[in-house]
């Protein structure tokens, strides 16, 4: 009996087909909406770091595609990791997922999620914008990005049910968003899409802004730019610059569909972000490995673990990235102010560097670690009774390379000649020829940078 009931389920949430009475999304539209592993659900960049879908969609996920065709995606994005909601399921209100990006999205127009008394705003027969991928009415194929308007129709508990009369989400938009448009112009994202009856008919929604605690708890990201962790009016430095049309195209993806209109700073809920002027630069070192350290290797290339450390006193830090022998390294941008960069870590043929991190904060002031060099040597051939002259054995402890490697880097202050079986990356685990990378030399390195009625049918 059980083993039918469960099959009977899976036929009931089996996808089918998407975004009903829609048109196909020009390229650059609605740019922050994502398909989820080709099509198995569609998802919603809320911060660069992070996207949100459905609880039901599973935390199996292993990447990403942009653009406005799953088939032939502008960009292919890994995650780090995905999590569901422990308290979640179909019915409920909390059918939500979460999976932080490998690295940030930095260049994508993001429209944020609803908080503090923006939640006002969704009312009853407000026009919802839907956009989703997979099949339509008529049996379209699978695959391109669609976009809908349509009213919100009812609230029931956590969750909100819209659309309807052909105008609609369907199978292959789960976790995909609603969107709806404030008083001031700007968008916000508010709905998670969940279940609903036949397609064309309207489909329940988890609301967004009810889930923030527990996404900014199980992601450790700050998801409420111009609120805090309450629902109170709180504006950081970052509550501003919302796009006023991520509907229309604007740039190409080479740039990541930016540079349409935005906003200055939100007054949605209250006084905006005062932005008294700050010209202080943000501070930043570079704590590991130590100034003059010296690695031996026996390989064509070394690969190390950089720690980087910022902070800063005013509107707040930005991003940082790396520079070495006066070069920004692409691929290094991190918008965490504390970095290990190990992985993928950074590779070094033989030869001497000078590596420096660079921060920026909110109010666009640059800071620069003081310079440290660093010096990467090639074994020296065994003599003619076997043995090397440098020592290049490997640690018999028994504690893993990985976390050796990190114990060591976190405490390297002085120079020190460090053989590569200690901190170096074995070859299984160097990063993979598809990661990014710039091919260093000895002056270049390589850089690698709900309502409790009868669920009927699972948006997948």
């Amino acid at each position: 009996m059980t083993a039918i009931l469960t099959l009977s389920l899976a036929l009931a949430f089996a996808p089918t087909t998407p975004i009903y009475g829609g048109d196909n999304a020009a390229t650059c539209a609605w740019p922050s909406v994502v398909s989820i592993d080709e099509g198995t659900c569609t998802g919603t960049l809320i911060h660069p770091e992070l996207i949100v879908y459905a609880w039901h969609c599973g935390a199996e996920v292993t990447e990403l595609q942009l653009g406005e065709d799953f088939r032939s995606p502008a960009r292919r994005v890994p995650v780090e990791h995905c999590e569901v909601n422990p308290d979640g399921g179909v019915g409920f209100g909390r059918d939500v997922a979460f999976c932080r990006l490998a690295t940030p999205i930095l260049d994508v127009p993001i429209v944020p999620a609803l908080s503090a008394c923006e939640a006002d705003a969704v009312q009853i027969g407000r026009k919802a914008t839907l956009v989703g991928f997979g099949l339509a009415e008529g049996n379209l194929p699978q695959g391109p990005k669609r976009i809908t308007t349509t009213p919100i129709v009812q609230f029931f508990d956590d969750e909100v049910f819209i659309g309807g009369d052909g105008m609609d989400a369907c199978n292959g938009d789960s976790g995909g968003p609603a969107f709806l448009r404030l008083d001031d112009g700007s968008w916000r994202s508010f709905g998670i899409v969940s279940y609903g009856s036949p397609c064309g008919e309207g489909t329940y929604y988890s609301q967004l802004h009810l889930q923030l605690p527990w996404l900014e708890a199980a992601s450790g990201i700050d998801l409420t730019p111009c609120g805090d962790a309450d629902g109170n009016w709180a504006p950081s430095a970052l509550c501003t610059d919302f796009p006023i049309e991520p509907g229309t195209p604007a740039g190409t993806w080479d740039n990541g569909c930016s540079g349409g209109p935005v906003t200055d700073w939100s007054a949605s809920c209250g006084a905006p972000f005062p932005a008294d002027p700050d010209t202080t630069p943000p501070t930043v070192e570079i704590t590991a490995p130590g100034e003059g350290s010296v690695f031996v290797t026996d390989q064509p290339k070394q690969a190390l673990l950089i720690a980087v450390e910022a902070a800063d006193v005013g509107w707040g830090f930005r991003d940082l990235h790396l520079r070495v022998d006066g070069k920004d390294v692409p691929g290094t941008t991190r918008i965490d102010a504390s970095v290990l960069y190990d992985d993928p870590a950074l590779e070094f043929k033989p030869g001497t560097y000078t590596l420096e991190a660079v921060a920026t904060d909110l109010a666009g002031n640059e800071g620069i670690s003081p310079p440290l060099q660093l010096h990467i040597e090639t074994a020296q051939a065994p003599t003619s009774s076997g043995e090397a002259n440098s020592d290049t054995s490997s640690d018999t402890s028994g504690e893993p390379w990985h976390d050796r490697a990190r114990r060591r880097a976190a405490a390297a202050a002085t120079p020190a000649t460090i053989p590569l079986a200690t901190v170096g990356l074995p070859a299984a685990a160097t990063p993979s020829p598809s990661a990014p990378s710039a091919e260093p030399g000895p002056a270049a390195p390589l850089a690698l940078l709900l309502r409790r009625r009868r669920p009927q049918r699972s948006i997948s």
